[in-house]
């Protein structure tokens, strides 16, 4: 859980440099570890960050000078960070940057993002601003297996860019006069400085983005034209295997879309289009007895139910384990092995439970 704030458009607005620090400061219940910012100039972008609270960075001279001509940048980008993946160090805060992509993120990966340079720190979140950098976000998406909702500048189009999979928390908010756009990973920072410093946003409204969208922005003559486009989310690998349903042990034919990506079955078969394929689960039933003994006309017994009952011989007391086919069942309670059944007919003595009572 870390706290992502940014301030974007018309920083000559009133309070717009202190709506940024009042969001960043109570964003600190988010992530304690490290605090950075970014500076977005008409001529680069500028960082600062460190290993400190939120307070104590703003007194560092680098904050000062960096946020000394504040009217003169295009925004603010600002992070609170709770390490995951990765030491508390100045390498590990956010934002990182990367060619062209100065990115701040909000989430864990379960596996890093591939890329061709190497991260110059340890962190999941480098790896995505390294990723964007050299792929673009649309590839770069396909892959992102884990929570994260992220806002990053782009310096070659000059846009802000920002994106969620709906895993972690994003508000956004525009000012009343429509210049500047606010954003903070929880809506109530939004609400909190907006009240203390009265501060407006447009129409009193406060949204959260689409999941798997990637909302840009672009700033100039201190309007705000926003664009939106679904990005195609990670989907994972669909494997195949027979499984029984429990509802009454019934076996049933399965259908699952397989994803349009190619993705790995079982069998080390690949499906690259999107297809339904249909597969015939086939029960896996235990052998059947030849032989089933009707005792009385609503029970009968089997192999099973014939060890479970009769351990041994009636007469000779001979194990009867697994004698199931040559033994003969006088009584529920009462059998006698192939020998005794023989001898028994010999004698002419009749194979009742009343005859055998005695022997």
């Amino acid at each position: 859980m870390c706290g992502l704030v940014s301030v974007f458009g018309n920083l000559n607005a009133p309070h717009s440099l202190k709506m940024f620090e009042l969001m960043l400061s109570v964003s600190q219940m988010r992530g304690l570890d490290s605090t950075g910012i970014a500076v977005v100039k008409s001529d680069g972008v500028e960082i600062v960050k460190d290993t400190l609270p939120p307070l104590a960075l703003m007194w560092t001279k680098g904050y000062k000078n960096a946020t000394k001509e504040i009217g003169k940048s295009i925004g603010l980008l600002g992070h609170n960070r709770l390490a995951t993946n990765g030491k508390v160090n100045q390498t590990n805060a956010h934002p990182f940057r990367h060619k062209h992509i100065t990115l701040i993120h909000n989430g864990v990966l379960y596996k890093d993002i591939e890329t061709t340079g190497k991260p110059e720190g340890e962190t999941d979140s480098e790896t995505i601003c390294l990723g964007i950098a050299e792929r673009g976000v649309e590839e770069v998406w396909k892959e992102l297996r884990g929570s994260a909702a992220l806002i990053w500048w782009n310096s070659e189009d000059e846009k802000l860019y920002v994106a969620t999979n709906g895993d972690r928390p994003l508000a956004l908010a525009i000012s009343e006069d429509g210049q500047t756009i606010y954003m903070a990973s929880d809506e109530d920072f939004l609400t909190l400085a907006s009240d203390s410093l009265f501060v407006p946003f447009r129409k009193q409204v406060i949204w959260k983005p689409e999941k798997d969208t990637l909302y840009s922005y672009s700033f100039k003559d201190n309007k705000i034209k926003e664009g939106a486009k679904k990005l195609e989310k990670y989907m994972a690998p669909v494997y195949y295997n027979n499984f029984r349903n429990h509802h009454g042990g019934n076996w049933y034919k399965g259908q699952r879309e397989i994803p349009f990506r190619e993705e790995p079955l079982m069998n080390g078969e690949t499906h690259t289009s999107s297809e339904t394929i249909s597969i015939e689960y086939k029960p896996q039933l235990p052998p059947q007895d030849n032989k089933i003994v009707e005792l009385r006309p609503n029970e009968k017994v089997d192999s099973r139910t014939f060890n479970r009952r009769y351990r041994e011989c009636h007469s000779c007391k001979e194990s009867l384990i697994d004698a199931f086919e040559t033994s003969v069942i006088i009584s529920k309670h009462i059998a006698i092995c192939e020998t005794c059944a023989a001898s028994a007919k010999a004698a002419g003595v009749p194979l009742t439970a009343e005859a055998l009572k005695g022997v």
